[in-house]
């Protein structure tokens, strides 16, 4: 008889942690991707990002307007003789070039290697203030 009652106990409390662990699982789970969304979409430090656009001067606007209606952008720096844009902020790297490739433009992270074609192309090449070109 007690051994009766002690496993029916045993079934009703076994049935309750069980829906308890179950409903652990479910909110540890929906927190590990919230957690997960929140740190793919927000930057926590401001950094600065150098991009290169295949741009003329007459973009120059476009540039400006499209990466001003980015979250997160504090400032926007357009070289276009050079085809150079820094962006300082604290938007994500690619949500600023699939804003830009969404306007029509080609638009790459900046290399060094760019910047020594882009003197060199413009006659700028300096090093140690000579200038070589």
């Amino acid at each position: 008889m007690y051994y009766l009652c002690f496993l029916s106990l045993l079934a009703e409390y076994r049935s309750y942690i069980w829906h308890k662990l179950s409903c652990l699982f479910v909110l540890l789970f929906f927190l590990r991707r919230l957690r997960a969304l929140i740190f793919s979409f927000l930057s926590f430090y401001m950094e600065t990002i150098e991009l290169k656009v295949d741009m003329v001067a007459l973009h120059e606007k476009r540039v400006r307007k499209c990466l001003s209606k980015v979250k997160g952008i504090e400032k926007v720096e357009v070289e276009a003789s050079i085809q150079k844009v820094t962006v300082t902020g604290y938007a994500n790297r690619n949500k600023i070039l699939k804003a830009l490739r969404r306007v029509g433009l080609r638009a790459e992270c900046w290399s060094p290697q760019n910047e020594i074609l882009s003197a060199y192309a413009t006659g700028t090449l300096m090093f140690n203030n000579f200038n070589f070109f």
